[in-house]
């Protein structure tokens, strides 16, 4: 179902520069070299620049300092032409302080030309545009008037320009380029309102489709510019443009590669460690550019596989991002230890009582533990939920769970089993779901910890064995989702092991399970749709599996070269357009699959390598994914990537987001399903 997003001035000032009115922005530039143009005959042409609709820019606080004319298309060109006065990239610096009302450049005589303007914070050859306007015209142009560039016509603009690059014999004879404009409002659902703003009805967010895929499709005659209707009834999913890496950081060599990325939701900073033998280096870098916010730290060996990120308040008054870790010295002896996230100074740290064999080699649950008022968080907190394992004959009395404030012990609940992992605690904080460690005579069992009253609520034997990447998570209404599996008689290494998701209720009692042929080694990801779950899976043989809220199939899709290269994580999910849902997937094959929900069917939009293997579970957040890669050379060269594509972030009501209470792709007050 398609939705109508009006488009308006922003509404978050980003400069000064910048007029929330209809009127055009008013620009100066400062002299810079002029750029020759050898092709003749030209004429010297007018850009009037419309930033004032749709303007849109997720960055409030980046003040733009440099704008950037590009003229393409004309077959006696092979390189872009730049506005008078731009430097050898194209950029020109913008004077706040003296008005301009548009852009010139010198452009040769042809036809079906498309020119392209954005505005920058720094001028290097890779930067991305915090906005970009449009538009086609013919050299000399009919009039003497300005040619605009506008959001509008920026979706034209990409679509003359590919039908340049791919030789579209059509570009060599003048352009309808009125009707072209036309077929585009019709593609993007815009229509015209009487101030002069419009709205788009089917792409929203200003997204930019495919331009290479629409100009094919006007060489193979299914998109006609005469019969706007055939724009009309396209499906925009299939139209989503391919994933881009825009950014990328390399940590230092020789290292085995990079734990999972969290982000501090707050900044927006990103921060794994590197697995070089048992020292933790640990990388801060900011997004979406992946330039380093601090130098690296080491924090010596840790037990972590995953960084959990919260906030830690001695003061009581001033809240300080902090990240956690598990620490040991001796024999197993284990510490919780939180470090301030800017430079790695310790903030606190709690020594689980120096008990020999107390170990826990998974990431803590966080709780932000909300002690003042929406409008004053000075008092707030993390609450730390730990589930330790010690020795079971010795120290059988430390095992179970443990919750832990500012380096204080303030709860324990004793527990005679071994666990997985922290687990996954309610929005309030009063109920903490864990499963304890199986094998192949005792069963999981799902644990419901009352963390006010420090007592068991209930406990629920499970149907076989759990890994210990799997954990339990929480749906919208309440409901605990699992992954567990079950090892066959004479199991061969290599065989398919079966498995089910099983769907438990608050109350403790067993909704329903679901086969699966091959089971998941990682945790559901629960979407939300009129109030009722949507349970994601991937399984071990890279199938992609759609259940609804009362464990039937919705659709299930194989995803194809995946055999014997398993997922690397579980999927992300993104929502686009029309409120649609498109889950990202990175497999043991390198690529990184696109995968479209149609409700009764999971479409592959795309298949794609990110230029490396991606070697652990990814972030969605503002448009971008982020991904720690591996290329399997020589040397081992490990990076960090930022993959840009058409998804924004994850949705709003999808309670299971996040991972360690760190973002896996949207800010939240609370962990609702934490791992």
């Amino acid at each position: 179902m398609a939705s109508s997003c009006q488009v308006q001035p922003n509404t978050q000032e980003v400069s000064p520069v910048f007029s929330q009115s209809a009127t055009t922005p008013s620009l100066a530039l400062q002299p810079s070299p002029i750029q020759t143009i050898k092709s003749t005959p030209s004429h010297t042409l007018q850009f009037k620049l419309n930033f004032s609709q749709s303007f849109r820019t997720q960055c409030a606080s980046c003040r733009p300092r440099y704008i950037k004319l590009a003229i393409k298309g004309s077959q006696n060109i092979s390189e872009p032409l730049y506005a008078v006065n731009a430097d050898d990239n194209g950029f020109v610096e913008i004077d706040p302080n003296l008005p301009l009302q548009s852009l010139s450049s010198n452009i040769p005589e042809g036809n079906n030309w498309a020119a392209f303007a954005g505005i920058y914070t720094e001028n290097t050859p890779n930067a991305i545009p915090l906005a970009e306007i449009g538009g086609v015209f013919h050299n000399p142009p009919p009039t003497d008037a300005q040619i605009e560039l506008s959001k509008r016509a920026l979706q034209t603009a990409h679509i003359v320009n590919a039908m340049h690059e791919l030789g579209d014999d059509r570009i060599f004879s003048p352009l309808d380029l009125q009707r072209y404009q036309a077929m585009t409002d019709a593609l993007l659902g815009v229509t015209q309102n009487p101030d002069g703003t419009y709205n788009i009805g089917r792409v929203p967010n200003g997204e930019i489709l495919d331009a290479e895929t629409l100009a094919r499709m006007l060489q193979e005659g299914s998109l006609n510019p005469e019969n706007t209707e055939t724009a009309a009834n396209i499906a925009i999913e299939r139209l989503m443009p391919r994933p881009q890496v825009k950014h990328s950081a390399r940590v230092q060599g020789f290292t085995a590669g990079l734990s999972k990325l969290v982000m501090n939701t707050d900044n927006q900073q990103l921060f794994t460690f590197d697995i070089k033998q048992n020292t933790r280096r640990i990388y801060n870098l900011t997004t979406p550019s992946l330039s380093a916010a601090s130098t690296p730290f080491d924090l010596g060996q840790l037990r972590n596989m995953y960084l959990s990120l919260g906030q830690s308040n001695p003061s009581g008054s001033a809240p300080q991002p902090v990240l956690y870790t598990y620490r040991y010295t001796g024999v197993d002896r284990m510490m919780l230890s939180a470090y301030y996230q800017n430079n790695g100074a310790l903030a606190w740290q709690y020594n689980f009582e120096d008990t020999p064999a107390l170990m826990s080699d998974y990431v803590p649950t966080i709780w932000r533990n909300d002690k003042g008022t929406p409008s004053d968080r000075s008092d707030d907190t993390d609450r730390v939920f730990v589930t330790l394992n010690a020795d079971p004959f010795n120290h059988a009395e430390k095992r179970g769970v443990y919750a832990v404030e500012e380096g204080q012990e303030v709860m324990r609940v004793a527990i005679a089993e071994d666990f997985n992992a922290a687990g996954a605690v309610t929005s309030n904080g009063k109920l903490l779901y864990v499963i304890s460690r199986s094998d192949a005579i005792t069963p999981s069992k799902l644990y419901a910890v009352d963390t006010e009253n420090e007592t068991v609520s209930w406990s629920l034997p499970l149907p076989g064995e759990t890994f210990t990447s799997s954990t339990p998570v929480i749906g919208k209404n309440g409901d605990i989702y699992a992954i567990t599996y079950t090892l066959p008689p004479n199991f061969r290494l290599g065989e398919s092991l079966p498995g089910q998701v099983v769907c438990i209720s608050p109350e403790g009692v067993m909704r329903w399970q679901y086969p699966l042929a091959s089971t998941s080694s990682y945790s559901p990801i629960i979407d939300a749709k009129a109030g009722q779950d949507r349970i994601y899976v991937i399984t071990d043989r890279g199938q992609l599996v759609a259940l609804d809220s009362e464990g039937a199939l919705r659709w299930a899709t194989l995803l194809p070269g995946t055999a014997g290269e398993g997922p690397v994580d579980a999927p992300i999910i993104g929502e686009d357009l029309a409120e649609g849902r498109t889950l990202y997937q990175a497999m043991g094959n390198g690529l990184i699959y696109a995968v479209k929900d149609l409700e009764d069917q999971g479409e592959i939009l795309w298949a794609q390598a990110p230029q490396a293997k991606v070697s652990k579970g990814m972030i969605l957040k503002d448009g971008f994914l982020y991904a720690p890669t591996l290329d399997g050379g020589e040397g081992q060269s490990v990076q960090i990537k930022a993959i840009q594509v058409h998804s924004l972030n994850v949705p709003e009501d999808a309670p299971w987001p996040l991972t360690g209470g760190n973002l896996a792709g949207q800010n939240t007050p609370h962990q609702k399903g934490i791992q």
